[in-house]
């Protein structure tokens, strides 16, 4: 869950600079749209979702995600706060609490509490989710990549992949933290395009994730990304190389060029000869 609070607090921080800290009341659809055969567990969360105090409503969501699939009716309400940006503090976790100043450390809100629990309700919202990734709102779209980057389920990387494509550069962030996390082969070829992303920012996540990933194919574009003219993308793709091949060469891209022609055929000779597991996913490891 490391992986979607990154992206989750990324988007709270880029949300608020770009609305001008405007936060709504969440769902935006209506009260009685609640089915009335839900249970009456989730009903009451649900309602919960609805009220004008935004720690009820974080908690309202947080409590729906230990229902977990039983809260499948309470998905496009949950989808329906990602514009709740109340900033809040959550510590211990399931309990909120309001920042006491203004540069205290919000780590959370409300539309963070309903993608992570938009995550544990899994296959489920997956449809719903993908369906938002065509959001005309770029926070629908960030928050759909963070929520689908926390489910198991196969069907996630195509739709994660063409969002690496999006507009918005959190889009692109968030899609990129989330396929970073479901090693999947898949996803190599097209995080390694952005590791040219124009943004810096991206780059610097593109090459983060392709060290989660630590697949030898890797290794050539990382060693490029070190003539990246931003100093945190370098750093990035040098801390991926180090994940990928145990070595510790720095910045330096020539040292890694040497070092790379001189093992790169032996890690042809060590990689793993299959490229999907027994369940048939497709794994990354030593792959070329």
């Amino acid at each position: 869950m490391k992986g979607i609070r990154a992206a989750l607090v990324l988007l709270i921080v880029a949300h608020l600079i770009g609305a001008g800290l405007t936060c709504y009341a969440q769902p935006n659809i209506s009260k009685d749209n609640i089915p009335p055969d839900v249970p009456a567990d989730v009903r009451e969360k649900i309602e919960a979702l609805y009220s004008p105090d935004p720690l009820e409503r974080a908690e309202a969501a947080a409590h729906l995600g230990l229902t977990g699939h039983r809260a499948a009716p309470a998905i496009p309400f949950l989808i329906g706060m990602f514009g709740d940006e109340a900033l809040l503090v959550e510590d211990p976790p399931g309990s909120f609490r309001l920042p006491r100043y203004p540069v205290d450390a919000a780590n959370t809100s409300p539309a963070s509490q309903a993608a992570k629990t938009l995550s544990k309700i899994g296959k489920p919202a997956v449809g719903p989710l993908v369906a938002c990734l065509r959001s005309e709102n770029w926070f629908v779209r960030a928050y759909a990549a963070a929520a689908l980057g926390g489910i198991e389920d196969q069907s996630v990387v195509k739709p994660l992949t063409v969002a690496l494509k999006d507009e918005n550069r959190v889009v692109r962030i968030n899609a990129i933290i989330a396929l970073g996390r479901r090693k999947d082969s898949r996803s190599l070829n097209p995080l390694i395009a952005t590791l040219k992303d124009q943004e810096w920012l991206v780059r610097r996540y593109a090459a983060r994730s392709l060290g989660e990933l630590r697949a030898t194919r890797a290794i050539k574009p990382l060693i490029d990304a070190l003539d990246d003219e931003g100093f945190r993308a370098t750093a990035a793709a040098a801390e991926a190389l180090r994940k990928i091949t145990g070595q510790d060469l720095g910045l330096d891209a020539e040292k890694w060029r040497k070092w790379w022609e001189e093992n790169k055929e032996k890690s042809r000779k060590n990689r793993s000869p299959a490229s999907e597991t027994s369940k048939g996913v497709h794994s990354v490891e030593n792959l070329l």
